[in-house]
Protein backbone atom coordinates (compact mmCIF):
# COMPACT_ATOMS: atom_id res chain seq x y z
CA UNK A 1 0.00 0.00 0.00
CA UNK A 2 1.32 3.39 -0.85
CA UNK A 3 0.66 6.48 0.81
CA UNK A 4 1.37 10.47 0.51
CA UNK A 5 0.59 13.11 2.23
CA UNK A 6 0.44 13.39 6.66
CA UNK A 7 1.23 10.45 9.06
CA UNK A 8 0.54 11.06 12.18
CA UNK A 9 2.49 8.96 14.98
CA UNK A 10 2.31 9.93 18.38
CA UNK A 11 3.18 13.38 19.21
CA UNK A 12 4.90 13.24 15.91
CA UNK A 13 3.78 14.36 11.86
CA UNK A 14 5.35 13.31 8.98
CA UNK A 15 4.76 15.27 5.51
CA UNK A 16 6.14 13.48 2.12
CA UNK A 17 4.79 10.95 -0.10
CA UNK A 18 5.97 7.61 -1.73
CA UNK A 19 4.98 5.84 1.63
CA UNK A 20 4.82 2.45 1.93
CA UNK A 21 2.70 0.51 4.14
CA UNK A 22 4.62 -3.36 5.22
CA UNK A 23 1.80 -5.45 6.79
CA UNK A 24 4.34 -8.24 7.72
CA UNK A 25 6.55 -5.81 9.22
CA UNK A 26 3.64 -3.82 10.84
CA UNK A 27 6.30 -0.93 9.63
CA UNK A 28 5.87 2.61 6.72
CA UNK A 29 8.72 2.85 4.63
CA UNK A 30 9.15 6.31 4.66
CA UNK A 31 11.47 7.10 2.02
CA UNK A 32 10.89 11.08 0.70
CA UNK A 33 10.19 12.62 3.97
CA UNK A 34 9.73 16.36 3.02
CA UNK A 35 9.67 17.33 6.60
CA UNK A 36 8.96 15.97 10.29
CA UNK A 37 7.87 18.18 13.19
CA UNK A 38 6.39 17.07 16.73
CA UNK A 39 4.61 18.13 19.83
CA UNK A 40 5.29 18.60 23.29
CA UNK A 41 3.01 19.49 26.41
CA UNK A 42 3.56 22.69 28.31
CA UNK A 43 2.82 22.96 31.77
CA UNK A 44 -0.16 22.64 31.51
CA UNK A 45 0.12 19.32 29.74
CA UNK A 46 -1.51 20.54 26.31
CA UNK A 47 0.70 19.60 23.35
CA UNK A 48 2.54 22.49 21.79
CA UNK A 49 3.43 22.87 18.09
CA UNK A 50 7.58 22.66 18.22
CA UNK A 51 8.68 25.48 16.10
CA UNK A 52 11.35 23.39 14.17
CA UNK A 53 11.43 20.66 11.45
CA UNK A 54 13.69 18.50 10.29
CA UNK A 55 13.90 18.08 6.25
CA UNK A 56 14.27 16.04 4.16
CA UNK A 57 13.97 12.55 5.75
CA UNK A 58 14.34 9.25 5.17
CA UNK A 59 13.66 6.28 7.04
CA UNK A 60 10.98 3.49 8.63
CA UNK A 61 8.06 4.24 11.40
CA UNK A 62 7.73 1.11 13.51
CA UNK A 63 3.96 0.77 14.63
CA UNK A 64 4.58 -1.71 16.79
CA UNK A 65 6.31 -4.87 18.14
CA UNK A 66 5.31 -6.55 14.47
CA UNK A 67 3.92 -9.61 16.26
CA UNK A 68 1.56 -7.60 18.22
CA UNK A 69 -0.56 -5.98 15.30
CA UNK A 70 -4.02 -6.64 17.70
CA UNK A 71 -2.55 -4.25 20.33
CA UNK A 72 -2.97 -7.17 23.32
CA UNK A 73 0.22 -6.23 24.85
CA UNK A 74 1.69 -2.90 25.44
CA UNK A 75 5.05 -2.15 24.24
CA UNK A 76 5.84 1.38 25.46
CA UNK A 77 8.47 1.84 23.05
CA UNK A 78 6.69 1.78 19.85
CA UNK A 79 5.75 3.90 17.90
CA UNK A 80 9.54 3.82 17.23
CA UNK A 81 11.23 6.04 13.84
CA UNK A 82 14.38 5.17 12.15
CA UNK A 83 16.12 7.59 10.28
CA UNK A 84 18.46 5.97 7.42
CA UNK A 85 20.28 9.69 6.16
CA UNK A 86 21.22 12.87 7.41
CA UNK A 87 18.47 15.74 7.51
CA UNK A 88 18.80 19.49 8.37
CA UNK A 89 16.83 22.09 10.12
CA UNK A 90 16.87 26.10 9.41
CA UNK A 91 16.57 28.87 10.90
CA UNK A 92 15.89 31.43 7.78
CA UNK A 93 12.41 32.12 9.60
CA UNK A 94 11.12 35.43 8.93
CA UNK A 95 10.70 36.34 12.48
CA UNK A 96 14.21 35.71 13.63
CA UNK A 97 15.76 38.37 12.33
CA UNK A 98 14.22 39.03 9.11
CA UNK A 99 15.67 35.37 7.70
CA UNK A 100 19.19 36.89 7.84
CA UNK A 101 20.32 33.26 8.77
CA UNK A 102 20.39 32.61 5.03
CA UNK A 103 19.64 28.11 4.62
CA UNK A 104 22.06 28.04 2.35
CA UNK A 105 24.96 28.88 4.57
CA UNK A 106 23.59 28.53 8.00
CA UNK A 107 21.81 25.71 8.95
CA UNK A 108 22.27 22.31 11.24
CA UNK A 109 22.96 18.93 9.45
CA UNK A 110 21.76 15.94 12.08
CA UNK A 111 22.77 12.78 11.96
CA UNK A 112 20.92 9.61 11.18
CA UNK A 113 18.66 9.17 14.38
CA UNK A 114 16.14 6.92 16.15
CA UNK A 115 13.72 7.50 18.22
CA UNK A 116 11.12 5.95 20.23
CA UNK A 117 7.78 5.98 22.44
CA UNK A 118 6.74 8.77 20.09
CA UNK A 119 3.38 9.48 21.97
CA UNK A 120 5.09 9.70 25.54
CA UNK A 121 8.89 10.54 24.94
CA UNK A 122 10.37 13.20 27.38
CA UNK A 123 12.89 16.59 26.92
CA UNK A 124 15.83 14.18 27.29
CA UNK A 125 14.53 12.00 25.11
CA UNK A 126 14.75 14.71 22.55
CA UNK A 127 18.33 14.61 21.63
CA UNK A 128 19.80 14.84 17.69
CA UNK A 129 23.11 15.15 17.38
CA UNK A 130 24.72 16.50 14.61
CA UNK A 131 27.06 19.15 12.99
CA UNK A 132 26.27 22.96 12.98
CA UNK A 133 27.52 25.35 9.88
CA UNK A 134 27.09 28.87 11.14
CA UNK A 135 27.55 30.91 7.55
CA UNK A 136 31.59 31.33 8.22
CA UNK A 137 30.51 32.86 12.51
CA UNK A 138 32.93 29.69 13.45
CA UNK A 139 33.89 26.44 12.28
CA UNK A 140 31.70 23.57 11.86
CA UNK A 141 31.36 22.01 15.29
CA UNK A 142 29.69 18.80 16.79
CA UNK A 143 27.18 19.31 18.68
CA UNK A 144 23.25 18.14 19.77
CA UNK A 145 20.65 19.83 19.32
CA UNK A 146 17.39 19.95 22.23
CA UNK A 147 14.23 21.30 22.88
CA UNK A 148 14.45 24.93 24.10
CA UNK A 149 12.62 27.24 26.03
CA UNK A 150 10.96 28.92 22.79
CA UNK A 151 10.09 25.46 21.67
CA UNK A 152 12.64 25.16 18.93
CA UNK A 153 15.22 22.90 18.50
CA UNK A 154 18.83 24.65 19.64
CA UNK A 155 21.75 24.18 21.58
CA UNK A 156 23.61 25.63 24.54
CA UNK A 157 27.68 25.28 24.09
CA UNK A 158 30.35 27.20 25.76
CA UNK A 159 34.12 27.36 23.96
CA UNK A 160 36.79 28.76 22.63
CA UNK A 161 36.74 29.37 19.23
CA UNK A 162 37.91 31.88 16.15
CA UNK A 163 35.39 34.02 14.50
CA UNK A 164 34.78 35.05 10.94
CA UNK A 165 37.48 32.97 9.83
CA UNK A 166 40.34 33.74 12.03
CA UNK A 167 39.69 37.65 12.17
CA UNK A 168 38.61 37.65 15.76
CA UNK A 169 38.54 35.11 18.48
CA UNK A 170 35.92 34.32 21.47
CA UNK A 171 35.42 32.77 24.60
CA UNK A 172 32.06 32.78 25.17
CA UNK A 173 28.51 30.67 26.05
CA UNK A 174 26.59 30.51 22.92
CA UNK A 175 22.75 29.83 22.80
CA UNK A 176 20.68 28.68 19.27
CA UNK A 177 17.36 28.95 18.75
CA UNK A 178 14.61 30.55 16.84
CA UNK A 179 15.14 33.63 19.05
CA UNK A 180 18.33 34.21 16.63
CA UNK A 181 22.58 33.11 17.57
CA UNK A 182 23.86 34.65 20.88
CA UNK A 183 26.98 34.67 22.83
CA UNK A 184 27.24 35.67 26.41
CA UNK A 185 31.21 36.24 27.32
CA UNK A 186 34.42 37.85 25.51
CA UNK A 187 35.22 38.25 21.93
CA UNK A 188 38.63 39.50 21.10
CA UNK A 189 39.23 41.58 17.85
CA UNK A 190 42.57 43.55 16.49
CA UNK A 191 44.09 43.84 20.48
CA UNK A 192 40.39 44.84 22.28
CA UNK A 193 38.47 42.52 24.44
CA UNK A 194 34.79 43.73 24.47
CA UNK A 195 32.73 42.06 26.60
CA UNK A 196 29.09 41.46 27.10
CA UNK A 197 26.03 39.23 28.24
CA UNK A 198 23.97 39.08 24.93
CA UNK A 199 26.38 39.11 21.61
CA UNK A 200 23.67 38.81 18.69
CA UNK A 201 25.95 37.29 15.90
CA UNK A 202 24.59 37.46 12.55
CA UNK A 203 26.68 36.00 9.37
CA UNK A 204 28.19 39.37 8.43
CA UNK A 205 29.01 40.94 11.88
CA UNK A 206 28.14 40.81 15.51
CA UNK A 207 25.73 43.41 17.20
CA UNK A 208 25.41 43.62 21.22
CA UNK A 209 25.53 46.67 24.54
CA UNK A 210 29.04 45.83 25.99
CA UNK A 211 29.59 45.54 29.69
CA UNK A 212 33.12 46.37 29.31
CA UNK A 213 35.53 47.51 26.47
CA UNK A 214 39.54 47.16 26.62
CA UNK A 215 41.90 48.52 24.43
CA UNK A 216 45.71 48.04 25.17
CA UNK A 217 48.43 50.21 24.06
CA UNK A 218 50.01 48.65 20.54
CA UNK A 219 53.87 47.80 21.25
CA UNK A 220 54.78 49.29 18.01
CA UNK A 221 53.48 52.80 19.92
CA UNK A 222 54.37 52.05 23.39
CA UNK A 223 53.90 55.67 24.16
CA UNK A 224 50.01 55.12 23.61
CA UNK A 225 48.00 55.26 26.66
Amino acid sequence: MQLAGKVRAGRFEFFGNGFGFNYQKFTVDMNNVDSMRFFFPDENNRLVKVNSVLENISGTLFIDQQYNKSGLKDYPEYPIFKSNKGSKVYYDHPYTFGGVYNRDHFYFSVDPFTIDSLDNFTRSGIQFPGTFTSAGIFPEMKETLVLMDDYSLGFIKTATLPMYKGTGTTTMTMNLSNLGFFGNGEINFAGSVTKSNKFAMFPDSTNGFSDAFELKASSLHPEAK
